[in-house]
């Protein structure tokens, strides 16, 4: 098709070859950047870096620096928990060891109005319990985040990570 052709041709630059559209003619990836350096993209650093010395991997951050361990804020690591596990076990069982296991999730809000004379300042949005939801969705799911009997979430201070 000679627009698909013409298309291919505008798109390369100088020094690019143009691929036709289905050929197997594609050069392999060499250099791979990744945006953001939490646990998805340091894993898949990781992995890249594990699979194939010759791929290039840049990590790019909004921090200028390491985190700041003092700041109290925590991950919580739920499906990547069972991924991080695939691609290196031992660190796997590194961030699980320094975790809390996550078992309910809940989320609340407090009113912009305090009515009657209830003590409790919020109000329960939602309520799950983990290894329930997960069961009760079954199939993948249930073999890929309930691994060994132990469900595959868990919460974890950000600065145990570094």
């Amino acid at each position: 098709d000679d627009d698909t052709t013409a298309l291919a041709a505008t798109s390369a630059t100088r020094d690019e070859v143009p691929v036709e559209p289905g050929s197997n003619n594609q050069r392999p990836i060499r250099r791979v950047a990744i945006i953001g350096a939490g646990i998805a993209g340091l894993s898949l650093a990781h992995a890249l870096h594990s699979t194939n010395d010759d791929i290039e991997v840049t990590i790019f951050d909004s921090r200028s620096g390491p985190l700041d361990f003092t700041a109290g804020a925590g991950v919580q690591i739920n499906g990547g928990a069972s991924i991080l596990r695939r691609i290196n076990p031992e660190l796997h069982g590194k961030v699980v060891r320094a975790a809390l296991p996550l078992t309910d999730i809940r989320s609340r809000a407090k009113p912009w109005f305090q009515s009657g004379s209830n003590t409790n300042p919020f109000s329960t949005l939602l309520e799950i319990n983990l290894e329930s939801a997960i069961k009760s969705a079954g199939g993948d799911a249930e073999e890929t985040l309930i691994l060994d009997g132990e469900v595959q979430a868990f919460t974890i201070m950000r600065g145990a990570l570094q």
